[in-house]
């Protein structure tokens, strides 16, 4: 007879809330290899601008160093066909008009206008019905989106003492500033807000009732170090996380993981009296697999993709405990948290 001790360590289940941020990238290593074959089974529609192509160059420099990762990217054209030994991520989409794929995926397509959002919710019939190869996640890869074509305005927000920039192509009034919410349109003159690519997802995630799911995503964190632009943008990128705090989803914090190295060490930057994350030189870089630089160093973009493998594998129904066989046969489950092994 075979006697069990069963030791139980208290600790919440957010069931609706999964996050991957750089306290799970040495988590991907403890994926159980059912959950492993359930994420190579997927599709991921990863689109983006020029940042985003360090989810699948890091995605392939882990398959070169690890077999138990295989992947097969796309970068032009269709996605590659279903199957169930390789993750699956494409970089295109269907163009707006339907007519043929698209590489590059900004603001534009994504959340700035109704027409785009109700383009992109028609482009997932197009895989699923038209093609027969569904989506099983997508997710938003911002560029430098949040800052770039439009510095800060000179009216400062009064709660965050800091000027909105960033670029919003296509939106209601052309490609200007934005901030938080509706009430900042009284600083940029845009009607287009954060709030605008959070209630996108939201449709997105609205639209399908079977496993189709969209990642909420951060963005770069590299480029205008100390400047008030890096500031504001971690001002949405905090206020991203809260959402998802409040309302639950999966969220990728992109940000959050390239300002850690491989050793837990964070790096931060001031401005105007604030200490903020910043990217860490670790992770900084501009690694080109073969399609384009993507800003990010090769090391960066691995602690991305093994972040991707990590939670593809929650979505997939991983609890996020490691199996570990005993040598009685017992199967147990070690809670890891941190550092720190239960």
């Amino acid at each position: 007879m075979k006697t069990i001790l069963i030791l139980l360590i208290p600790f919440i289940l957010f069931s609706q809330t999964i996050i991957a941020d750089h306290t799970i990238v040495d988590d991907y290593d403890i994926i159980p290899q059912q959950y492993l074959d359930s994420v190579k089974t997927m599709l991921l529609l990863y689109g983006g601008e020029s940042h985003s192509g360090a989810i699948p160059y890091g995605c392939e420099s882990l398959r070169a160093s690890d077999s138990k990762f295989p992947v097969v990217t796309t970068w032009t054209g269709a996605p590659a066909a279903i199957t169930d030994t390789a993750l699956r991520i494409s970089k295109t989409i269907r163009n707006l008009t339907n007519t043929g794929w698209l590489r590059g995926v900004g603001e534009q397509t994504f959340y700035t206008n109704q027409a785009a959002i109700t383009a992109l919710q028609v482009t997932f019939g197009y895989y699923k019905t038209t093609i027969s190869n569904p989506i099983d996640v997508m997710c938003f890869g911002w560029c430098w989106d949040m800052t770039w074509h439009n510095a800060c305005t000179a009216t400062q927000d009064a709660v965050y003492e800091v000027g909105w920039a960033g670029s919003s192509v296509s939106g209601p009034q052309g490609d200007l500033p934005w901030g938080l919410d509706a009430a900042d349109s009284l600083i940029t003159g845009n009607s287009v807000c954060m709030d605008d690519y959070l209630a996108a997802v939201e449709t997105y995630n609205a639209y399908d009732e079977t496993d189709f799911v969209v990642f909420f995503s951060t963005g770069p964190v590299d480029n205008v170090a100390g400047s008030d632009e890096a500031y504001q943008r971690y001002i949405k990128h905090e206020y991203i996380r809260d959402y998802v705090d409040a309302n639950g989803g999966y969220l990728f914090d992109y940000a959050d993981i390239l300002c850690y190295n491989n050793s837990g060490v964070a790096a931060t930057t001031t401005w105007n009296g604030h200490t903020f994350p910043h990217i860490h030189t670790d992770n900084t870089g501009n690694y080109d697999g073969g399609y384009g630089a993507c800003h990010i160093g090769e090391v960066g973009c691995i602690r991305l993709a093994k972040a991707m493998w990590w939670i593809l594998a929650r979505k997939a129904g991983w609890d996020g405990q490691a199996e570990q066989q005993t040598q009685t046969g017992i199967s147990i489950k070690i809670r890891k948290i941190g550092n720190v092994t239960y």
